[in-house]
């Protein structure tokens, strides 16, 4: 479902938490494209959001229900043009362009500009085992029955490790 923090617009109005948590078993939560084709570029999963997010979902939905929900994904952004990409596109930018890969410690997401063949300036968000692990101490903090990937087979390879350790 729809990730949100209040009722104040209509898409947030369309997912009422209580009324589907007293006919569903298992409910995931989308707390990933916090930025997309939508917005400016930025963080995938601001830490903040992904937060105040399942705290308010907390509200209505039994803990025994709920399910984190994280992206295996990034997106790259160039003047008006969006592009989801996967983590070995990401890798690939990373060998072609060299870029330093920077971490931003508010949203606890990783991040890096570029300057593409097509002339423009690119900047990509994405997420990678490092920033799942703080979303995973959430799952474990509010114990909440677990997570749920986003576009499975996209991910870097060292989620299955970071899973595995944070939820023996």
């Amino acid at each position: 479902m729809f990730p949100k923090q209040n009722e104040n617009n209509e898409v947030a109005a369309a997912y009422d938490y209580a009324e589907l948590a007293k006919y569903a078993d298992k409910i995931i939560i989308m707390t990933y494209d916090n930025h997309g084709a939508w917005s400016g570029s930025g963080p995938i999963a601001d830490i903040r959001w992904v937060e105040e997010s399942l705290k308010y979902a907390l509200k209505f939905i039994p803990k025994s229900k709920l399910y984190l929900g994280i992206a295996a994904y990034g997106y790259d952004w160039a003047g008006e043009k969006v592009e989801s990409v996967e983590h070995k596109q990401i890798s690939a930018l990373i060998q072609q362009y060299k870029p330093a890969v920077r971490w931003y410690e508010p949203s606890k997401s990783p991040y890096f500009t570029y300057k593409g063949t097509d002339g423009l300036n690119h900047q990509v968000w994405f997420e990678n085992a490092r920033s799942i692990s703080y979303k995973l101490d959430l799952a474990n903090k509010y114990d909440i029955a677990g997570v749920a990937m986003w576009r499975l087979g996209g991910e870097d390879v060292g989620y299955w490790r970071t899973i595995r350790d944070k939820f023996r």
